[in-house]
C-alpha cells in the first residue's frame, strides 16, 4: 500500500491516524511503553483497549517470545525474555514480587502471568496476576483455606469463547496417593471463586504442572485401576483436560511411549496438543520424541489418537525437553563440563532444518522453567510502575 503524505495548514507533514496505528501495532510492547510520553494522542491510542487487542493479535503471530524463569540461591526470581530476533532481555520484576521472593509462574496467557506466592508465615498460597511488560501486578482474592494434609496444583488460562481468564486450584490428599480431593475455579470476569464437582476426577492423581492450549488446561495424571462392568481393569496413565469455557474435566489417553522414556512435557505443535519425551542412551546422550494428538472422527469411533511426528537424533549431552517455540524444540542440556563451570545453556532444535543451535541465557543455581510468551499491553487492573526493561 502506498502512503500519501498529507500537509496541514502550517505545512508540517504528518501521517493519518490509521497509518500511525498500523505502524505502532507492529512494534514490540516495550517500545510502545516509552512512546506513551511522545504526545497525548499517542498515549490515548496505545492505552485504548482496541489497540491493545490489535497489538496482541499481531504480536502473537509475528513476535512470539520465550520467557525464562530462574530462581537464584536466595529464592529471588530472575526473568529473561528471548524475542523473535534471538535477542535476550533481562526483565525487571515488580517490587512486590521482589519482596515476596518465594514465587513461581504457573501459567502464561496473552502476555499475562499467574504467579504463585508462598511467603513464610502465610497459611496458604497467594496468587498474583502480572503483566511483566508494563510491570503491572494484581493480587487475587484468596480461596478457601486448604487442609494441612493437602498439596496444591494450579493452572491458568484464557478462553476466547467466554472471553475470560480462569485459575484452577486442584487440591490433592497426600496420605491417599495424591488423589484429587477438591477443585476451585476463579473467574477474572466475575472476580470470584467457586467449587467444581469432581465427577470423573474421583480416583485420579496429578503428576505434572498445568499446560494451557486452545482454551483448555492439561495435566499428566493417572487413574486408579478398577474393574469395569465386563470385569476388565481400566485406568492407568491419562491426560487430564479442563475446558476453561464450560468448566468440564475430561480424561484422555497418553501416547504409547517406548520403554525407558521419561521427562514427559506437554506442549503444542501446529496448534495441536503434543507431548515431548526423552529416552536416555547410555550416560551421555538422549533421544527426544515428539507425539501429536489428532482429533478422532465419528467414523473411527475414537475421540483422539496420538502420532509420533519426529524423533530427534542423539546430541552430545543429556537433553531435557522444555517446550516448542515457533518450529523449534527447546531443551536444557547437562554435561560434565557445564556442571563444573556452573553454566546454563539452552539448545534449540529446528524441526525443519534438523539443526541444533546452542546459546547461554544466564547462570542460575536452582534451574529454570520456560514459557511461550508474548509481550502485550493488556492491563491487569492493579499496581503499576513506569520502568520496565534494564
Amino acid at each position: 500500500m502506498t502512503m500519501k503524505q498529507v500537509a496541514m495548514d502550517d505545512q508540517m507533514p504528518y501521517l493519518p491516524k490509521e497509518i500511525i496505528q498500523n505502524i505502532l501495532a507492529r512494534l514490540p510492547a516495550r517500545f510502545l511503553i516509552r512512546f506513551l510520553c511522545v504526545c497525548k494522542q499517542w498515549k490515548n491510542l496505545i492505552k485504548s483497549p482496541s489497540f491493545s487487542s490489535d497489538h496482541l493479535l499481531h504480536s502473537s503471530h509475528q513476535n512470539p517470545c520465550l520467557l525464562f524463569l530462574m530462581r537464584g540461591g536466595d529464592d529471588a526470581l530472575n526473568w529473561h525474555l528471548l524475542d523473535s530476533e534471538m535477542q535476550v532481555h533481562r526483565v525487571q520484576n515488580h517490587p512486590l514480587i521482589d519482596y515476596l521472593k518465594c514465587g513461581w509462574v504457573v501459567g502464561s496467557s496473552n502476555g499475562l502471568l499467574c504467579v504463585r506466592i508462598r511467603k513464610d508465615g502465610m497459611s496458604h498460597d497467594s496468587l498474583l496476576l502480572c503483566n511483566p511488560t508494563i510491570r503491572e501486578v494484581r493480587q487475587l482474592p484468596r480461596a478457601t483455606d486448604a487442609f494441612p494434609h493437602q498439596n496444591l496444583h494450579v493452572g491458568f488460562g484464557f478462553s476466547p469463547i467466554v472471553n475470560d481468564y480462569k485459575i484452577v486450584r486442584i487440591y490433592v490428599d497426600i496420605p491417599f496417593d495424591d488423589m484429587i480431593d477438591k477443585v476451585l475455579v476463579y473467574s477474572l470476569r466475575t472476580e470470584s471463586w467457586k467449587e467444581i464437582e469432581l465427577g470423573i476426577l474421583v480416583g485420579v492423581s496429578l503428576s505434572s504442572h498445568g499446560f494451557t492450549a486452545n482454551g483448555s488446561i492439561f495435566w499428566f495424571g493417572s487413574k486408579l485401576k478398577q474393574e469395569d462392568e465386563n470385569g476388565n481393569l481400566v485406568g492407568g496413565n491419562v491426560i487430564i483436560s479442563f475446558d476453561i469455557a464450560t468448566e468440564v474435566f475430561t480424561l484422555m489417553p497418553r501416547p504409547a511411549l517406548t520403554l525407558g522414556s521419561h521427562l514427559k512435557t506437554l506442549t503444542m505443535y501446529e496448534k495441536k496438543l503434543a507431548v515431548l519425551c526423552c529416552t536416555a542412551i547410555g550416560n551421555s546422550k538422549s533421544l527426544i520424541d515428539l507425539w501429536v494428538m489428532e482429533e478422532g472422527t465419528a467414523a473411527s469411533g475414537q475421540r483422539c489418537s496420538w502420532t509420533k511426528k519426529y524423533s530427534i537424533c542423539p546430541y552430545p549431552g543429556v537433553l531435557r525437553p522444555l517446550t516448542i517455540w515457533r518450529n523449534e524444540v527447546v531443551c536444557s542440556i547437562s554435561t560434565r563440563r557445564e556442571m563444573e563451570n556452573d553454566e546454563t545453556n539452552t539448545i534449540l532444535y529446528n524441526l525443519t532444518t534438523k539443526e541444533f543451535k546452542k546459546f547461554a541465557v544466564s547462570r542460575c543455581s536452582c534451574g529454570y522453567h520456560v514459557f511461550n510468551h508474548v509481550e502485550s499491553l493488556l492491563p491487569v487492573g492493579g499496581m503499576k510502575l513506569s520502568a520496565m526493561f534494564v
